[in-house]
Order: C-alpha cells, then sequence, then structure tokens
C-alpha cells in the first residue's frame, strides 16, 4: 500500500467522489502550485474551488486565516446542515 503512494492521482479518483469537496489555494503559493488542487475541484462532481491571494504560508496566521476560516465554516454549515436551536 505504502508504495503505491507516489503513483495515486488524486485527480483520478475525483470524479468518483460522491462527498461534497471544498478546495482552497493561494494564488501565489510556491510550495503547492494551485494548479492540480483547481483540477481537482473542477474533476469532482460537488468540487468548490475557492483562491486568495497569497503564498503558501499565508493562511496560517493573520490575514490570510481570518479570510480562509470563514470559508471553512460557511462551506460546513452549508454540508452538514447548521445545528438546530435548543
Amino acid at each position: 500500500m505504502i508504495l503505491s503512494l507516489p503513483f495515486f492521482r488524486a485527480v483520478v479518483a475525483a470524479p468518483r467522489l460522491t462527498c461534497p469537496l471544498l478546495v482552497q489555494v493561494m494564488d501565489h503559493d510556491d510550495l503547492t502550485p494551485p494548479g492540480p488542487a483547481a483540477a481537482l475541484a473542477a474533476a469532482a462532481p460537488h468540487g468548490k474551488l475557492l483562491a486568495y491571494p497569497g503564498g503558501h504560508w499565508d493562511p496560517y496566521v493573520g490575514e490570510g486565516f481570518d479570510q480562509l476560516v470563514p470559508d471553512q465554516i460557511a462551506f460546513l454549515k452549508r454540508t452538514l446542515g447548521a445545528p438546530a436551536a435548543r
């Protein structure tokens, strides 16, 4: 199993995904280029791509974090449904 990992291509499996998929990329990411992730989101039947300005490390702190997290929460609320009021 572990030996086959380098040959796995998520974009090939993406069309078979039945669950919603959120893919967030940074436009100027030089460590993890956004192109393959964008292709994955496009190939998934329920894929959603959100792109943000910035580099690889920007989502982890500060303004980048403040941009991405609300979109993640909104995606989860739409996907899982908001909890019922008590």
